[in-house]
């Protein structure tokens, strides 16, 4: 079994070697249709969703650490990250070239959730790694989601770069959803099905970044965010209820529930 399990994870991480050959990285748009409120709402709210991407990386780090002695979890681990690295990348130049607009600062939320309580719970994660993995599978699973959403209004507002650009990041997130089921299913079946307390700290995680992202009208923390959403058209109500549902089903998957 470790074999299969090892060999699935170098599939993984060949694919994605493959994919990153082949990917273009100049997306770049004409948006003279758009009013000026348009283009700095999908500039702005890019520019919250490639914080995102790249927090990610914040995650993975104590899992590598967690999982040092095995190469074939490390080197996927390592394509994971360089991903989403990539993808914060690919977003920023794309927000630069279409919308000429750059993040300068970082959000009260930002020094908050990411400077300061993040890592935190992180340090968690290099004990038990399954702390870290099913908030990280929350976020790929949910960006599947997401991204289904944003591609239908980038259509609307005549940017199809920005859909060829969604369509090539939602190739890796599909990859990396298979690895992390992969990961917690090999900690399961080592480790055991996680405890009372264990889910706790992993719910304790999971909250923390449903309200990071929350957009809802109570979310002051998220006033901004939450104009740009509305300004390009996404419902704030059916974002929530899919992160909530993309959460509970990750702790469902880490108790092995499914």
């Amino acid at each position: 079994m470790k074999n299969i399990f090892e060999k699935r994870l170098q599939a993984l991480v060949d694919a994605g070697t493959r994919a990153r050959a082949e990917a273009t990285e100049d997306f770049v748009d004409s948006c003279g249709s758009l009013s000026t409120e348009k283009k700095n709402a999908w500039a702005s709210f890019l520019c919250s969703i490639a914080t995102t991407e790249s927090i990610e990386t914040m995650l993975i780090d104590p899992i590598r650490k967690a999982f040092a002695g095995s190469k074939a979890i490390v080197a996927y681990l390592d394509a994971h990250a360089d991903d989403e690295r990539r993808h914060y990348d690919l977003l920023t130049a794309y927000v630069k070239r279409t919308f000429a607009f750059e993040k300068t600062h970082r959000s009260t939320t930002d020094v908050i959730v990411y400077g300061f309580l993040l890592p935190k719970f992180s340090t968690l994660g290099q004990k038990k790694p399954l702390y870290l993995l099913t908030p990280l599978r929350f976020y790929e699973a949910f960006s599947l989601e997401f991204y289904n959403i944003l591609k239908v209004l980038a259509v609307a507002d005549e940017l199809p770069q920005l859909v060829s650009l969604i369509q090539s990041i939602e190739k890796d997130e599909l990859r990396h959803l298979a690895g992390l089921d992969a990961l917690v299913r090999e900690y399961r079946e080592s480790s055991g099905v996680p405890s009372a307390g264990d889910l706790l700290l992993i719910n304790s995680v999971l909250k923390l970044l449903l309200f990071d992202i929350n957009i809802a009208p109570w979310a002051v923390h998220n006033r901004r965010v939450r104009r740009n959403a509305l300004a390009i058209g996404i419902n704030p109500d059916k974002m929530g209820r899919d992160a909530r549902g993309a959460a509970a089903e990750a702790l469902r998957f880490a108790r092995g529930l499914r």
